[in-house]
């Protein structure tokens, strides 16, 4: 069946059930196939098993449509959809939202994992709980090969804290753990209202920072000190990636972009604040603490400035004699 969606025809496998889901798992993928199984095991292997599951594939050249349709075959609550071509990961990481049909709704990177108490735990939460939006537990950060490196602890977005006290930290830049949360559980319908409404970025790049700032001010976010979650740190995740691919340009476009990369993030955090309902006093209480971060942000970086612009310059050397090297190497030459 063609569908037609974010200005790009694609294809949607016929797998669809007639009844609708308590809960919604989009995961966004392009090339996964490395990881996808993973992901695709643990929703399996959840405790709650009234859900389905839309995987938005962006034109993957590898095996990833095989081992998904693998899954449908086996499994009504599996949706496969392909995009003709590559549409970016931002609108991808929409189209999963916008197909949703339950009442809850979560991303899942292709590269994380489930723990099977995840949809449980969370759905119970949000059930109990109905001025949160979203609810996320802490996460196990693992590496590529899939080894434990550290855990993070969502310590701002405890429920014991006032939500005042969390809702800061969704206007501070630079944040501390706070946008793990977009990983968490949220309401399908208050969602999907919000990634509608984003505007069309050049990138996806701090993507997060921008959705959940609107998040926080459609209800509260919390987090429960349990591991719900597993998060892949590896040199081929969307991060790294983009981070790399920031390497390549010129030292002073690479100066010029971040820059201007962090003005537009912070400027539409205070916008998106400052427009918002909240009362006048509140937003002036926010207003201040992110000044104030703001200012401790900037002192740190004065400091550490001599240093880092040091290893620029020598990175970029660095950058040319190897490029000076290849060339004078290369048999043309």
């Amino acid at each position: 069946m063609e569908l037609k969606g974010l200005g790009q025809h694609f294809m949607i496998s016929e797998n669809t059930t007639q009844s609708i889901p308590s809960v919604s798992i989009g995961i966004p993928v392009f090339n996964g196939e490395k990881y996808i199984q993973g992901a695709l095991d643990s929703i399996l292997a959840q405790t709650f098993a009234d859900f389905e599951v839309i995987i938005s594939d962006n034109a993957s050249d590898d095996d990833t449509q095989l081992i998904c349709e693998r899954y449908c075959a086996r499994d009504p609550r599996f949706r496969y959809i392909r995009q003709k071509t590559n549409i970016g990961a931002g609108a991808n990481f929409v189209a999963v939202a916008e197909a949703a049909r339950g009442e809850f709704f979560s991303w899942l990177a292709h590269d994380d994992s489930l723990m099977p108490e995840f949809l449980e735990t969370a759905v119970g939460y949000l059930r109990r709980n109905k001025a949160v939006v979203i609810v996320a537990g802490d996460f196990h950060i693992m590496n590529e090969a899939g080894a434990w490196l550290r855990t993070e602890a969502l310590s701002t977005l405890r429920e014991s804290l006032d939500w005042p006290a969390r809702l800061v930290r969704f206007f501070e830049y630079p944040s501390v753990d706070c946008h793990f949360s977009l990983y968490g559980l949220t309401r399908t319908e208050t969602c999907q209202r919000i990634v509608q409404s984003m505007p069309q970025y050049r990138s996806s790049w701090e993507y997060d920072v921008r959705l959940m700032c609107r998040f926080a001010l459609k209800g509260e976010i919390a987090s429960i000190p349990v591991v719900l979650r597993k998060y892949r740190f590896h040199y081929t995740s969307d991060s790294v990636t983009m981070g790399r691919d920031q390497s390549k340009r010129s030292l002073i476009l690479r100066v010029l972009n971040r820059f201007r990369d962090r003005f537009e993030t912070r400027s539409e955090q205070l916008r998106v604040l400052i427009s918002s309902q909240l009362p006048a006093r509140l937003k002036l209480e926010i207003l201040g603490q992110v000044f104030m971060r703001y200012v401790r942000f900037f002192v740190q970086e004065q400091r550490t400035l001599p240093r880092r612009t040091l290893n620029l310059f020598r990175s970029e050397a660095g950058v040319r004699r190897s490029a000076r090297g290849a060339t004078s190497s290369s048999p043309d030459a």
